[in-house]
């Protein structure tokens, strides 16, 4: 979220978000998660309403972005949902039946909450989901520290 919140600050949109994009590092004692790729960047435009070009991994990208239409923050917001979709069930997302990103069919001993937050991310309508990744990163904070107490 963290490299998303600065990609959309710049205006920039990453387009191509999915396990293939990110890696784990380790620095000193504690573990960081970096986006890498940076191949698909598109400059947000809100006068536009199309994008040029359809670009992005199947089963990741979001439905506005494979029609070609405008990219936004929510667009990243999807690839990050159906990514976490994939980290946390092991299941492609292409094997997802009728589109609709729900983590406990897959493993029901996930929360609900967590569950939430992937599904809100993942919906179809990009005024569904995260407005932004800041609002994303708080709430899987919350869930994180909820789930230490």
């Amino acid at each position: 979220c963290g490299g998303l919140k600065t990609c959309h600050t710049l205006g920039i949109v990453h387009r191509d978000i999915s396990e293939n994009n990110v890696i784990l590092t380790k620095s000193g004692d504690s573990w960081q998660v970096v986006l890498i790729d940076f191949g698909n960047l598109h400059k947000i435009r809100a006068d536009a309403k199309k994008d040029t070009t359809a670009v992005g991994t199947i089963g990741y990208a979001a439905p506005e972005q494979l029609a070609g239409e405008r990219a936004d923050a929510r667009t990243d917001i999807y690839g990050l949902g159906v990514t976490m979709y994939h980290l946390l069930t092991g299941q492609e997302p292409g094997q997802v039946r009728d589109g609709v990103f729900q983590i406990r069919r897959c493993r029901r001993r996930l929360s609900r909450k967590l569950g939430r937050i992937v599904r809100r991310c993942t919906r179809p309508n990009p005024d569904q989901r995260y407005p932004s990744c800041e609002d994303l990163r708080k709430d899987l904070e919350n869930f994180a520290n909820r789930k230490k107490l």
